[in-house]
């Protein structure tokens, strides 16, 4: 079966890239050995400005991914910078992180939810509402 984490984001790439640097990352795409469990799960954007999840269920390793893409890219096109921020949620309530890049650097932040934490009725499944869904919630 496996673990499912859903990413929200886009890791901007400037200068803007070339055809060659598109398609190097392509490649890399392609090949299906940038992790021990076969894939890289990332895409360029519409505007292939960015990278972006594409939105595969099962992603794992996805910031040491980053980091080997970023590392594979800097050998050929040294110019590039990556920046952005993937904001990635678990299938468990509190199984929250980011996957920040700072020139060129990733970096996993763990995310501590705050607020009440709930017990649903149906399935009993734990979650935390924090103070956004709150203020959904209320309208």
């Amino acid at each position: 079966m496996g673990y499912s984490t859903y990413f929200e984001g886009v890791i901007k790439v400037t200068p803007e890239p070339t055809a060659k640097l598109i398609a190097f990352v392509n490649e890399m795409i392609d090949e299906d050995e940038m992790k021990a469990d076969g894939r890289m799960d990332f895409e360029w954007t519409k505007d292939f400005n960015g990278l972006q999840h594409n939105g595969v269920e099962k992603s794992y390793s996805q910031d040491e991914i980053m980091q080997e893409v970023i590392d594979n890219v800097l050998a050929e096109f040294p110019d590039v910078k990556f920046n952005g921020v993937l904001k990635a949620k678990g299938e468990e309530y509190d199984d929250r992180w980011l996957l920040k890049v700072t020139d060129n650097v990733v970096e996993r932040e763990e995310q501590v939810l705050t607020g009440p934490k709930v017990i649903c009725p149906h399935c009993e499944e734990e979650f935390v509402i924090n103070e956004e869904e709150q203020k959904e919630l209320k309208g």
